[in-house]
């Protein structure tokens, strides 16, 4: 969050794609280069905290499913048959 605010992973990657454009127009050496990229990399690092963090859940979400799916010992695998074709003139 900045200053409070909820910014979106997409903002956030937006703004560090905004930034590289800028690096470019500053130049690679300076101060104001050292500025950029250090955003860049804070920028860098909270989309990454935020992945992990949204990964985490999934992960667990899995788990829980798989424990669901090994507890259930219906088979289903004789239910099914041949899928339709279409033939298509060209």
């Amino acid at each position: 969050m900045a200053q409070g605010l909820k910014v979106s992973n997409t903002a956030l990657i937006r703004l560090s794609e905004h930034l590289g454009t800028r690096l470019v127009l500053v130049g690679a050496d300076g101060p104001r280069a050292l500025r950029v990229r250090s955003i860049q990399q804070m920028i860098a690092k909270e989309i990454v905290d935020r992945f992990s963090r949204e990964t985490e859940g999934v992960d667990n979400i899995w788990a829980e499913v798989e424990c669901v799916g090994a507890t259930l010992q219906d088979d289903h695998s004789g239910n099914f048959g041949a899928l339709p074709f279409v033939m298509i003139r060209g």
